[in-house]
Formats: C-alpha cells, structure tokens, sequence
C-alpha cells in the first residue's frame, strides 16, 4: 500500500502532465533566472529561467514511459528465450542459457551503454539499450518458473491430447509463469527507471532540452552551490519513483506467492 500510495500520484501527475504544469516547460523567463521556490514558481527556475515544477511533472512522462517501454521490449524478448529453452531443453536450453550468462556477467549500465554507444544517443536508443540488457533477466527468470510447470500433470495431458507445442507454451506453461514475471517487471522498472536517468547524466540518454529527470540533475551541476534546488527536486523525484516501485513490488510479491500466504 506504502508504494502503490507513493507510485499512483507520480503515474497520475505523468498522465496529466499538460493540465497539471503550470508553464510550458520549455518556455524560457530571462529576467528570472535562478530564482528559488516561490509561490509563482514551486520548484524554483533553472539557469534559462525555465519553470522546473513543469519540467520535473513532463519529466515524470517521459521517465515512467522510456522505463516502461525499456521493460516492455526486455519482456517480449526474454520471455519466448526462456520458454524455448525449458520447452525444448537438451542443446537448445544449452545454448541460449550459455549466452543468457555471458550478457548477466556485465551490469545494466555496462551493456546499455555499450548498446548506445554503437545505436546512438537519445531517448529511444536508451531504451532499446535497456530492453537489450533487460532479455537475459527475464530469460533466465521464465525459465526457471517454466521448468516448475513443465513436470505438471495438465501439461502431460496437453502432451498427450496431440496439442502442439506453441499452444502448450502459450496456453499452459505461460500463464504459470506471470506471477514471478509481474512482480519482477514492477521492480524492474525501478532499475530501468534508475539506468535511463544515469545514461541521461552521462549525455548518452535524453539530450537539452529534453526535461527527463537524469537530464535535470546533470544540467544542475555547475549551479549546485547557486542553485541546489536544481539538483534537490529532480533527484527527490527518481528517489520517490524507485522507493514506491520497490515497494510495490515486494507488495505484489507478497500478495502473489502463495508461499508466502497466511495459512
């Protein structure tokens, strides 16, 4: 509940962005430049006199979309990596798994920004980089959950009713499988959310004048002693995002896991 009540507002303000910023957010006010929190301007103004309560609120958008769109792309590419190789076993689950290692052994950050490195900067490269490094995760992840249903007897009787076997994958292994799929994607998007926002400090992500959160916080750095609340807000922002996804994943995972159930 903790995280659903910190993650709903932050969805909601994304989705209503236009109604809820009071400026537009690239709209430049030279003659108020730096200025600090007010009551004409909540966040305070940035360095161009831009106001940065409406370019933290369309960040939020742009943020939650490119992390949802990076977990999107790591889903609908590992999962079918790791059906096949529970399905089929023997060389096949060799193989993928022995790649699906390779690519686990480096970090995120590491494998999305060799991926942007090669596509490009930008938003869209970024999450195409993040979906790449995402693949071996749910790979692995359905994988295992599969092999748990495969021994099953509803699965031996599909077998044995002559189904074939992208029905019995997609009508009975999968759905077995999304509980641990959902409750992984929720936390995953805090890290996707976290990996975004770092390759946009780094100039690999979103470029100026782009309001996306990581992108905030690097414009803010020379100004940090003038100016801290351009680094406060947006930092708070990505703080608040990943602690109520988190949350909210393990709330999922405790509601979904029947292990972990009251008897």
């Amino acid at each position: 509940m903790a995280g659903f009540l910190i993650v709903a507002p932050i969805v909601l303000t994304a989705a209503l962005a236009p109604w809820v910023a009071p400026r537009d957010p690239l709209t430049m006010e030279l003659s108020d430049v730096l200025a600090g929190p007010s009551a004409s301007a909540w966040f305070g103004t940035d360095n161009l006199g831009r106001d940065l309560f409406s370019r933290v609120v369309h960040g939020a958008r742009l943020s939650l979309l490119s992390s949802a769109a990076a977990v999107a792309l790591g889903l609908i590419l590992g999962v079918p990596v790791g059906l096949l190789s529970a399905y089929w076993g023997g060389w096949v689950d060799l193989s993928l798994m022995r790649v699906v290692d390779v690519l686990l052994s480096f970090p995120t950050i590491l494998v999305a920004i060799v991926v942007v490195s090669i596509l490009g900067t930008g938003v869209v490269n970024a999450v195409l980089a993040i979906g790449i490094a995402c693949i071996p995760l749910y790979g692995r992840l359905t994988r295992s959950a599969a092999l748990s249903v495969l021994p099953l007897e509803f699965v031996t009787a599909a077998r044995a009713l002559g189904q074939r076997d992208g029905a019995i994958m997609l009508r009975h292994i999968l759905p077995g499988c999304v509980t641990p799929i959902v409750v992984q994607s929720t936390v995953h998007m805090a890290t996707a959310l976290l990996t975004i926002a770092g390759l946009s400090f780094l100039g690999l992500g979103a470029q100026p004048p782009s309001p996306e959160w990581g992108a905030l916080v690097s414009a803010s750095r020379q100004y940090v002693r003038a100016a801290p609340h351009l680094a406060i807000f947006p930092g708070l922002a990505i703080m608040l995002s990943v602690l109520g996804l988190n949350l909210l994943g393990d709330g999922l995972n405790d509601m979904l896991n029947p292990r972990l159930k009251k008897l």
